[in-house]
């Protein structure tokens, strides 16, 4: 839904129409012609909140695992939302791991492996999370969605870009290689996904494979 708004526009013509996008409930204030503005406003200050919040208990006297806590409940569930609808920039990801990271092992060297501190607590690790996965994780998990044989309008622009691939519900069900698809009028975010799709399918179907059926 388009609501006016002073602050942020798109220019039509000579003239500059003010919107606000409200997406699924949840507002995602936008810059249509200056994708910096609107990266430093749907992520840049959500990592600074995510920097005041964790150095608000550096100075508490945490566990370990306090800390994973902390930076999972106040620290990245701020973040989740806009990463699971819109691309987040590499360097952005990196940023945000390397403050989550400095903020459980006290600004100090890691003293285990990375793999072990966000390996599962069965196989002897931490459960810490890793953005980077958390990140790709939320694309795939897209893939249901796009699967499900329910009637939604999000869809209509991606099946319409893929058309020549049998769709976007088709496309998810085979071997492809997105680098190999001529997707030129295919949103940004979709790619994405299908990108994160074709990396990690292979080892989803090992482990779910009831998701590769929908």
């Amino acid at each position: 839904m388009l609501q006016k708004q002073k602050g942020f526009g798109s220019v039509v013509g000579k003239t500059t129409l003010k919107l606000r996008l409200v997406f699924a409930g949840h507002e995602t204030r936008h810059n249509s012609y200056n994708s910096r503005k609107a990266t430093e406003l749907n992520f840049i200050e959500k990592i600074r909140n995510l920097e005041k919040t964790l150095n608000r208990w550096k100075r508490r006297n945490l566990t370990f695992r306090g800390k994973i806590n902390i930076v999972k409940t106040l620290g990245l569930s701020k973040l989740i939302y806009n990463t699971s609808v819109l691309i987040i920039p590499e360097q952005l990801i990196k940023e945000i791991n390397s403050i989550i990271f400095n903020f459980i092992w006290d600004e100090k060297p890691s003293k285990i492996k990375k793999s072990t501190t966000i390996g599962e607590r069965k196989h002897g690790g931490l459960k810490m999370t890793d953005f980077n996965i958390l990140n790709k994780t939320l694309k795939v998990a897209w893939i249901p969605r796009i699967k499900s044989e329910n009637v939604a309008s999000w869809k209509i622009i991606a099946n319409a870009a893929l058309e020549r691939y049998g769709g976007l519900h088709f496309l998810t069900n085979c071997n492809y290689d997105i680098n190999t698809l001529q997707v030129g009028n295919l949103p940004p975010f979709y790619g994405d996904v299908l990108k994160e799709w074709q990396m990690t399918k292979d080892s989803i179907r090992s482990v779910t494979p009831s998701l590769m059926k929908r």
